[in-house]
């Protein structure tokens, strides 16, 4: 078998580190905020068939740590006072959230 050789870390290691954990920071920034999205929205809009959104979504394998885009989706779709209690829960107005759902849709979608 062939014998792996380290090589030299580069230069800017600092540089790039700190970079990455302000990208991190941001990820997960924007976790914590589509996943309480996606908990006030799941509390404020019923589903269509009557069924629990967890329960669907998790029917034949346990659903952790993913955030139900579909979900999201909705609030869009929902009446104005249906919005602004999500929007009181979040401390958002609705057209950050509406402008957060557009930004994540047009980065991953295209």
């Amino acid at each position: 078998m062939r014998k792996l050789e380290r090589h030299a870390p580069p230069q800017h290691t600092n540089c790039q580190l700190s970079q990455r954990k302000r990208a991190l920071h941001v990820i997960f920034q924007e976790y914590d905020f589509f996943q309480n999205l996606e908990m006030h929205v799941r509390a404020n809009f019923p589903p269509l068939c009557g069924r629990d959104h967890l329960a669907f979504r998790s029917y034949y394998h346990p659903c952790k740590n993913v955030i139900d885009g579909d979900l999201c989706e909705q609030f869009g779709l929902m009446d104005a006072t249906a919005q602004r209690e999500v929007t009181e829960g979040l401390d958002r107005t609705t057209s950050e959230i509406s402008k957060k759902l557009e930004d994540i849709r047009t980065r991953y979608a295209f």
